[in-house]
């Protein structure tokens, strides 16, 4: 019974040197780096879980970090803006349609492949070749 009041008394005073730290970091230090400043600047010796438990019963948590946006775009320059030279016109004619499918459309269609463009010798040939055999 004397023990877990002594525990209890330390906790305490371990939660009060914890809030002031935690307050002091503008409440952003999480039970590790609390738990740090604990160990280096006070010369405090305690568990990391157990300033962890501390902090969660006091309320009190670390701010996660902000995420890293790359910004790649100033739309907000007092520069003139380039003139449009390509002129390209996005509309589509009609529903489902596009540019790819006008272009197959108006280009002229494509050779038929014979046999012998492919490399299969004529009718004559093969002739010729029997013969001579």
């Amino acid at each position: 019974m004397r023990f877990a009041f002594i525990r209890a008394h330390a906790d305490e005073q371990l939660g009060t040197r914890i809030a002031v730290i935690h307050t002091q970091s503008r409440q952003t230090y999480g039970a590790p780096r609390v738990h740090m400043e604990l160990r280096v600047s006070h010369g405090v010796r305690c568990g990391r879980k157990r300033v962890a438990r501390l902090m969660r019963h006091a309320g009190l948590g670390g701010t996660p970090p902000r995420r890293f946006r790359v910004v790649t775009t100033d739309s907000r320059h007092r520069y003139p803006i380039a003139p449009n030279h390509v002129a390209q016109d996005f509309a589509v004619a009609a529903p489902n349609r596009d540019a790819s499918e006008e272009l197959r459309r108006r280009s002229p269609p494509r050779p038929q492949w014979r046999e012998d463009a492919l490399g299969a010798p004529d009718a004559a040939e093969t002739s010729r070749h029997l013969v001579a055999a």
